[in-house]
Order: C-alpha cells, then sequence, then structure tokens
C-alpha cells in the first residue's frame, strides 16, 4: 500500500509515517493542502491520511479541492475533533472513513486497508 500522509505538524506526521513504514505501507508526507494536491496530482496513492486543522486552509478544503478534481483517492480523516458535526460535514466532503485522535496505529492501518478494498466511484 502507499499512503500520503497531509499534516503539518511534523512530529506528527513522522511519527505517523514510522509506524505505518514499519507494517510495510509506503508513506509520502504533505505539510500543507498544496503540497498534497500537488503530490496527489504527480503521482497515484492507494489512501491518503488527511488532518483536519491544517494551516492556512482546511482539511475540508483540501478535501473537497481533491474531490472537485476528480480524484477517487480514499481519504481517511484524521482529527481530534470528535463532535457529530464535524464527521458529517467530513463525510459530506467526500471523506471514506473518519478517524479521532487520540488513535492506535492498528486501527488506522485497519481503516486504510478497508477502504482501499472497496472499488473506487467517481464522485459526484
Amino acid at each position: 500500500m502507499k499512503a500520503l500522509i497531509v499534516d503539518d505538524d511534523g512530529l506528527m506526521a513522522t511519527t505517523i509515517a514510522a509506524l505505518l513504514q514499519r507494517r510495510g505501507v509506503a508513506v509520502q508526507v504533505a505539510s500543507d493542502g498544496a503540497g498534497a494536491l500537488a503530490r496527489l496530482a504527480a503521482q497515484e496513492f492507494d489512501a491518503v491520511l488527511l488532518d483536519m486543522r491544517l494551516r492556512g486552509e482546511s482539511g475540508l478544503d483540501v478535501l473537497a479541492e481533491v474531490r472537485a478534481r476528480g480524484l477517487t483517492t480514499p481519504v481517511v480523516v484524521l482529527s481530534g475533533d470528535m463532535e457529530v458535526h464535524s464527521k458529517v460535514a467530513a463525510f459530506r466532503a467526500g471523506a471514506d472513513d473518519y478517524v479521532t485522535k487520540p488513535f492506535r496505529i492498528d486501527e488506522v492501518l485497519a481503516r486504510l486497508a478497508a477502504v482501499v478494498r472497496r472499488p473506487r466511484q467517481a464522485q459526484p
């Protein structure tokens, strides 16, 4: 599996990347929405782990742009926000799954595997 992690917290991103790499996932990291969109345009990923709180723009904005570009790459949202309205907004914007922080890496890996198994459909 090849995953893109989008998180402006360098320590969080490198920690998640290291944990996933130890479990056989090829990982790249983008620290902002522009970097994520550039990487997604340049290469194919099996899944994206997207933090909702990015500097400059929200993860929802990035997610909306990913879907507006017609990209069907599965996106798993990572967020410290446990409010139902935030989860609903993420799913409405095109998220495939939502994981709240703090989380266990085994759960994140299982959710990544689950979204990758699903057939990709064009976004409406």
